[in-house]
Order: C-alpha cells, then structure tokens, then sequence
C-alpha cells in the first residue's frame, strides 16, 4: 500500500477540487477555497496541527479534513470552525474501518476468486481513491451547504450533487455507511436549530434536504425528511399532529392550514419532492 499514497494523495487531491471547482466556485455565490496540502507538518500532526492552525485562522471559516491510512486500518477526521467562534469542533467520522478487506472485496469481484490468495490490482486501490473521494466531497457538501444555510441563508446544493456523489461509491456497502452518517448529521444539525432564532428556517432546510435526497436511488431517506419537513412546519404553527398519525394526516394538515404567500410556496415545493419520491409512498399510513 505504501507505494502506492503518492498517486492516491495526488488522485484524492483532484477530486476535491474537481468538486470544489464544479459547485463550490471561488467565482459562485457560495464559495469555496481548497488548499490542497496546506496544513502537512512534520512538526505538528493532528489535534496539535488543528490547534495551530486556528490559532492563525481563527476568523476564517475553516473545514479541514484529516485521511490517514494507519497499517490495515483508514481514520477520517473533521475540523471545522465558523469563523467567529472561540472554540472548534473536532470529530471523527470513519474510525479503524479495515480497507485491506474493502481492497479484498473488489479483489475478488474483480477476479470471481473466493478463496486463495487476492493479490490487489491498480483497480483496487482506484476504488480506494473514489472510496476517500466520495467521503470527503460528501462532507465537504454538508459543512458548506450548513455553513451558507446558517450564516447566509442561502439554500443548499445538495439537490445538484447528491446523486454523483452516491454513484461515485464503489458499492453499496461504502455508499449505505456514508450517507447514514451524512443524514444523521443533518438531523444533529436541525435538533441543536431547534432552540434558537433559527428554527423557522427548519421546514424549509428539511425540505431542501428531501429534495437533494430525493435524486438517490433509495429513497428512505428523502421521505424520512419529508416527513420532518411536513412536521417543523406544524409546530411552528403549534398545529401538533400526534407521531401515531397516519402520514396521510400530516400532509392533509398542511395542506388545510396554508394560508399565506409563503405557505404557497412551501406547498409547491413539497408537491415537487413528493412526486419525487413517488407519492403511494410518502402518503402510506404508518
């Protein structure tokens, strides 16, 4: 494996920011800018180097993402601080996950050889690449898009990059795992907005996050959100509907109490994202 990280920094490197550049433009309305390598240290590694660099950049909303491949197993790291916080988060996301039995996998798929020796090919370790790629972008979409939604209000892209990024995994395996994790830090996000001055945001940003998930083959997780979307909204208006309901209720309960321009526009796009999401489903009773 060692000779090969040369080529795979190289390729994961151009991956981020061939997403980066494609929906994240320094030159779009929400941009982003990927400094490849910038925080390699042979002085400082990990919580140390993350403490330095805030400590230079604590005004600048930072993202780092922190790939290491430690003998058998890989550890993916977080860091992020909004710019005008006196702390930073620091999380890992992907902890000892075996990638010598991931490269196995697509050994054997590779070979049709189910016992034996695998000897691992160039194409191994390029699903590897796309493996850490896909990670990463996935990641680097939920921060940007939380960080624009929360300080800027601006709707995420999730709806547009979504469905690359789950094709991009190399099975399903990887895929499931990382958007799990993907839509339960959504739902972390929404339940800490849920005690501030942002909450009436929540319908709308549960909403956009269906859509986006809307675009994927599997479509639980959209009408996961739909659902929440459908419900956020009800609370605001302190129209409780009992989580025994039939979803069928919630929807007709929307639907009989919008009465406002902004109301309107809610509707319409829930319309779109239920049909998406094929609307035998997302009206079954519970």
């Amino acid at each position: 494996m060692k000779q090969y990280l040369p080529h795979h920094e190289k390729r994961l490197s151009q991956g981020i920011r061939d997403f980066v550049e494609k929906y994240y433009s320094s030159h779009g309305d929400s941009p982003i800018e990927f400094l490849g390598g910038a925080w390699k240290s042979n002085q400082f590694r990990q919580e140390s180097a993350i403490k330095r660099l805030f400590h230079f950049l604590p005004s600048e909303p930072t993202l780092l993402l922190d790939s290491e491949v430690d003998d058998e197993f890989f550890n993916l790291r977080i860091t992020y601080w909004n710019g005008s916080c006196e702390s930073y988060h620091y999380q890992t996301v992907i902890s000892s996950l075996p990638y010598t039995e991931l490269l196995k996998k697509w050994a054997i798929e590779r070979t049709g050889k189910q016992t034996g020796p695998v000897n691992y090919a160039p194409e191994d370790y390029k699903k590897f690449s796309q493996f850490m790629i896909a990670c990463q972008c996935l990641l680097i979409g939920f921060f940007a898009d939380f960080h624009y939604q929360m300080f800027h209000e601006m709707s995420p892209k999730s709806s547009v990059y979504l469905s690359g990024i789950y094709n991009s995994f190399p099975d399903a395996e990887t895929r499931k795992l990382m958007f799990d994790h993907f839509v339960k830090s959504h739902e972390h996000t929404f339940s800490t907005w849920e005690v501030t001055d942002k909450d009436y945001f929540l319908p709308d940003f549960k909403l956009q996050l269906a859509q986006g998930l809307a675009t994927l083959p599997d479509k639980s997780w959209a009408e996961k959100q739909l659902i929440a979307a459908m419900r956020s909204w009800l609370d605001l208006r302190t129209l409780n509907v009992s989580k025994s309901e039939a979803i069928r209720d919630l929807l007709n309960a929307v639907l009989e109490s919008a009465n406002t321009v902004e109301d309107n526009e809610f509707l319409s796009q829930l319309k779109v994202v239920k049909q998406q999401i094929q609307a035998i489903n997302v009206i079954r009773d519970e």
